[in-house]
């Protein structure tokens, strides 16, 4: 499947020994211990009850997602692509934002920070991972019954070999378990191992059990890879992954979450993967469209119908008449799975 809503990014030799001159600021603080540690299972627990919590599973949640969720727009925009800032990642979640896009980049002391790109386009609103994940955590202790977050981790390191303080990803793919464990523990998180069950793989899980119930879901978290080459290679030898990999088809045994940007023109695949269990995300809207072209790009991927439908644009902006917003609000029930319209009232009560 097409996923045309990727930057593909070439510098020529002078940019990067421009780029690997001028390198970038000191490396910035992060977290890398052991699985789980530092992470007692102390956040509060939602004791309300919803009306779907038994009969609904996070399948059947459709929510509004962010494309590069920590981005601030550089003082100087090299690309127009990169002219845009997020809201911080709790602001977003106040809006009914329920999956994230963090860029990673590995910092020579051996933390992991998020980031676009090194020297043309740097600026986050939470620079290191474990910043990001503490944003997202203390957010969900303060609303203990929202639906899972979903975060998408993308490896970004194509330049970073040319860039000061930086370090490349290859063999340190393992170590964002760690990183993940440091923030959210086990009892928070959903994993491959609780979707495959005893089923012989993770995609058989999807197809016969599916996802955790959203009582047995709220306050949670899914961590997703998002990557098709080397590092999702990489990360699959691990014998107990944390992280879901991002699939090319159902074939993939680790099958359970897609990323599809161009949801429209891949509109029977996206419906058809809805309707078998697996969660999709796809990007709605690209920086730099007049307002009336996303606004149609927006409508024709919820009519295509994705889980999550990323955007860069989910509060207003001075200027804009375009804005991502679901109807009935985000999150609700899934048209295409539920009968019953819902939204954040009785999904997170």
């Amino acid at each position: 499947m097409g996923r045309p809503g990727r930057e593909d990014v070439h510098l020529d030799a002078v940019t990067v020994f421009r780029l690997a001159a001028a390198g970038l600021a000191a490396a910035l603080v992060g977290c890398t211990g052991p699985s789980d540690s530092g992470a007692p299972d102390a956040s509060p627990v939602c004791t309300a009850v919803g009306p779907f919590d038994d009969s609904l599973t996070l399948a059947d949640v459709q929510a509004l997602g962010t494309h590069n969720s920590y981005h601030i727009e550089p003082d100087t925009v090299l690309d127009s692509s990169h002219a845009y800032t997020q809201p911080t990642l709790d602001a977003q979640a106040d809006v009914g934002v329920r999956a994230f896009e963090l860029d990673v980049h590995l910092g020579d002391d051996g933390a992991f920070q998020v980031f676009h790109l090194p020297g043309i386009d740097p600026e986050s609103s939470c620079p290191t991972f474990a910043g990001c994940l503490e944003v997202l955590h203390t957010w969900s202790d303060a609303h203990p019954c929202h639906t899972p977050f979903t975060v998408w981790i993308e490896p970004k390191d194509d330049l970073d070999e040319a860039a000061a303080g930086l370090h490349l990803l290859d063999d340190h793919m393992s170590e964002l378990d760690a990183a993940i464990g440091a923030v959210w523990p086990r009892a928070r998180r959903i994993q491959p191992d609780d979707v495959q069950g005893s089923a012989a793989s993770v995609s058989e899980g999807i197809a016969t059990t599916g996802w955790p119930s959203l009582a047995n879901s709220r306050g949670k978290i899914v961590f997703a890879l998002l990557d098709a080459g080397p590092h999702r290679d990489e990360y699959l030898q691990n014998p107990s992954p944390v992280i879901f990999a991002d699939a090319d088809s159902q074939a993939d045994p680790w099958a359970a979450t897609f990323k599809i940007d161009d949801a429209p023109g891949e509109a029977a695949a996206v419906q058809a993967l809805v309707a078998a269990n697996y969660l999709v995300t796809s990007n709605v809207d690209s920086v730099g469209d007049d307002d009336a072209t996303r606004a149609a790009m927006f409508q024709a991927s919820l009519d295509a119908g994705p889980n999550y439908l990323a955007s860069n644009q989910v509060v207003p902006v001075d200027g804009s008449t375009y804005l991502a917003e679901l109807p009935g609000g985000s999150p609700r029930c899934h048209p295409a799975r539920v009968a019953a319209a819902c939204g954040p009232g009785e999904l997170e009560p």
